[in-house]
C-alpha cells in the first residue's frame, strides 16, 4: 500500500493549487479565483485527510502484525467516496458466510423488502390432501418455535388448524417440492458436510431449516432430515390430528381447490434470519428463489441472476465468484473492495438500504456477534469454515455507517484473527477522528 501522508501533502498542494488558480510564476503571486466556498471545503478536506491519517495510524499496526492467518485483506469505505483505507483489499478470497451478504443484497433487490412466499393445501374432496411448498424457508414445527422464542417462524400449525377448520377429510398427504429444484445438496459441497450436519437439504418444501424436530414417538420418514419434502408431510399429518396417515410425493390434479394457506414474514425478515443467525438453509433457499424468478429455481440459476443484478448496480458481477448463497462452497471468491462496494451500493439504495442495514447482527447484542469482542456501533455479518475467518458490514460513526470488510483465508489461529478483526472494525467506529 502506499503511504497516506504522502498522499495527503500531495492533496493539500492541488487544493491550494486550487483556490490561487495555478502555481505561481516569475515570483509574483497569482489573484485567488475561487470562491470563498473553497475555503470552507479546503478546511473540510483538511478534516477529512487527518481522519484518514488517524485511521491509518490505529489499524496499521494490527495489519502488519500477527493476525493469526497468512492471508489478509482489509478494506475501509466511505459513503459514496474512495476508500479511507485499504491493505491487499484487492485479492479475492474465501468469503466463507460473508457470502450471505451478497444473497440478501440480491434478494431485497430482486423482490423488495415486503415481499412473502406462500405454503398452500389443495384437496380434491377424496381424503388425500397436498401439502405444497412456496419456497418459505421459515417455515416450523411448534416444537422448533418453542426451543427458538427469539427466532422468526412461520407457523405450520397455522397452516394446520386452517386445514382442520375447513372440514375436509384427511386420509392421505402428498407433498409437492417442485416449486424449486428438487436436487437437495449443492455441486461442489464438502463430502463431510452430510455427516456434520453443516449443510441443509435444500428443498421449497421443508420445516425446522430441513432439521426437522418430531415428539419422542411420532412417526417420522426414513432419513429425516435427507427427506424434509416428507418430514413436512409427517409433521403437517401430526398437527391436524393424523399422524399415521400416509405421506408420499406428488402435485395436486387440476381439480383440486385450495383450501388452506399460510404466507411467510416479510422478505425484510427473512435476510435477518439468514443474516444474524448465519442460517445456510435460509441462504440457499434464497439463491434458488432469485433463480425461480427467471425461470429456473436452481442455485446454478440463482447464481447467474446475481450477476445480472449486481451488473445492472453498477457492479462488477466478475469481483463476485460464487457457486452457492450460503458461504459453505469453497469456491466462493470476493475481495475486500468488492464487499465495501456492495455495502455501498446498499446503503445508496433507499428502498432496501434500512432492510439491509438491519439484518446484520449487532455487536455483543445477537447473533453471530453476542460474544464477540466489539460493541454495538458494529453491525456485521461473520464468516468461518476451517480456516477461513472474517467480519464484513458497518462501523457506526458520528459520520455515519462506514462500510468495512476484513477477510482471512489459510488461519492457523482463528481466535487471534477473531480479536484483530473485532479491534480493526472497533478502530472504524472512531472515524474521523484524527
Amino acid at each position: 500500500m502506499i503511504p497516506l501522508l504522502p498522499l495527503a501533502v500531495g492533496a493539500l498542494v492541488v487544493l491550494v493549487m486550487a483556490v490561487t488558480g495555478g502555481a505561481a510564476e516569475g515570483g509574483v503571486v497569482p489573484e485567488i479565483k475561487a470562491p470563498v466556498l473553497a475555503l470552507s471545503r479546503e478546511a473540510g478536506t483538511q478534516a477529512h485527510l487527518a481522519g484518514v491519517v488517524g485511521l491509518d495510524r490505529r489499524i496499521r499496526p494490527d495489519v502488519e502484525g500477527k493476525n493469526g492467518a497468512a492471508k489478509s485483506c482489509v478494506a475501509v469505505g466511505a459513503a459514496g467516496g474512495p476508500d479511507l483505507f485499504a491493505d491487499a483489499s484487492g485479492e479475492a478470497l474465501i468469503p466463507a458466510s460473508t457470502t450471505k451478504l451478497v444473497t440478501a443484497y440480491a434478494a431485497l433487490r430482486q423482490f423488495g423488502p415486503d415481499h412473502t412466499f406462500s405454503t398452500d393445501v389443495y384437496s380434491d374432496g377424496s381424503g388425500t390432501i397436498w401439502l405444497v411448498g412456496g419456497g418459505d424457508p421459515l417455515l416450523a414445527s411448534p416444537e422448533w418455535m418453542a426451543a427458538r422464542p427469539d427466532r422468526s417462524a412461520t407457523p405450520l400449525q397455522t397452516l394446520a388448524d386452517k386445514v382442520k377448520a375447513s372440514g375436509v377429510e384427511v386420509n392421505s398427504i402428498m407433498v409437492d417440492n417442485s416449486y424449486l429444484d428438487r436436487e437437495t445438496w449443492v455441486d461442489g459441497w464438502e463430502d463431510r458436510y452430510r455427516s456434520d450436519g453443516a449443510a441443509p437439504a435444500v428443498s421449497a418444501l421443508a420445516v425446522d431449516r430441513s432439521d426437522p424436530v418430531f415428539p419422542e414417538g411420532a412417526p417420522r420418514p426414513p432419513s429425516p432430515r435427507q427427506n424434509p419434502d416428507l418430514s413436512a408431510g409427517f409433521s403437517l399429518a401430526r398437527l391436524v390430528g393424523r399422524p399415521s396417515v400416509p405421506v408420499s410425493r406428488g402435485g395436486p390434479p387440476d381439480d383440486s381447490r385450495l383450501v388452506a394457506s399460510v404466507d411467510s414474514a416479510p422478505m425484510s425478515t427473512i435476510v435477518h434470519e439468514m443474516n444474524t443467525y448465519s442460517d445456510n438453509f435460509v441462504a440457499e433457499v434464497l439463491m434458488r428463489q432469485i433463480g425461480k424468478a427467471e425461470g429456473n429455481g436452481s442455485t446454478v440459476a440463482g447464481v447467474a441472476r446475481v450477476g445480472e443484478i449486481l451488473a445492472a448496480d453498477g457492479l462488477d458481477p466478475r469481483a463476485f465468484v460464487l457457486k452457492d448463497g450460503s458461504g459453505l462452497h469453497r469456491g466462493n471468491r470476493v475481495s475486500c473492495t468488492a464487499f465495501v462496494d456492495l455495502l455501498q451500493a446498499a446503503a445508496a439504495d433507499g428502498r432496501i438500504a434500512v432492510p439491509f442495514q438491519a439484518s446484520l447482527a449487532v455487536g455483543g447484542s445477537d447473533g453471530t456477534l453476542e460474544k464477540r469482542s466489539v460493541g454495538r456501533e458494529v453491525v456485521a455479518k461473520t464468516g468461518t469454515l476451517n480456516d477461513v475467518s472474517a467480519l464484513v458490514g458497518y462501523a457506526v460513526t458520528p459520520a455515519g455507517p462506514v462500510p468495512f470488510a476484513i477477510m482471512d483465508n489459510e488461519v492457523t489461529a482463528p481466535g487471534t484473527a477473531r480479536a484483530v478483526q473485532d479491534r480493526i472494525a472497533g478502530d472504524v467506529t472512531l472515524w474521523p477522528s484524527p
